[in-house]
């Protein structure tokens, strides 16, 4: 319930349905998020391929050595391609939807902040790797 004495409370959504060309810029929108979230998918299990094959073919060697970043680049794709995944789920969501519209949005935009928070994330792992390896060369 809705309580005008107190600021922190959610007043319930109105309901909204976007028009039909509203409805195509949001299906638009979905596909490029689908196909960038596949994208992901296909690159994180190619990587993964490899870094297996890596392993395998010289598990006591170098190329063992560095198979584990490109595990760990396998994994950080699919969690990319996971989260835009699911973004592309709720944007889709939005046109079956009937008169709510709005909350559906909102959740779509949530998934889509997740996925740049992750980026983020691994964008400040980087640069402190990035300055600590940078410190230990001097």
């Amino acid at each position: 319930m809705y309580d005008n004495e107190n600021p922190g409370s959610e007043a319930p959504a109105p309901t909204y349905q976007f028009t039909p060309r509203e409805t195509s810029v949001i299906a638009g929108l979905r596909t490029s998020v689908r196909i960038v979230s596949i994208g992901w998918f296909v690159l994180s299990l190619l990587l993964a391929a490899m870094g297996v094959l890596m392993i395998v073919k010289g598990a006591s060697t170098m190329a063992g050595i560095l198979a584990v970043p490109v595990l760990l680049g396998a994994a950080i794709m699919f969690f990319l391609g996971k989260d835009l995944f699911g973004a592309a789920n709720s944007l889709g969501a939005i046109s079956r939807s009937d008169g709510d519209d709005i909350p559906k949005l909102v959740r779509a935009v949530e998934k889509i902040g997740d996925y740049f928070k992750l980026i983020l994330v691994f964008v400040i792992i980087v640069f402190v790797i990035g300055v600590l390896a940078a410190l230990a060369s001097l």
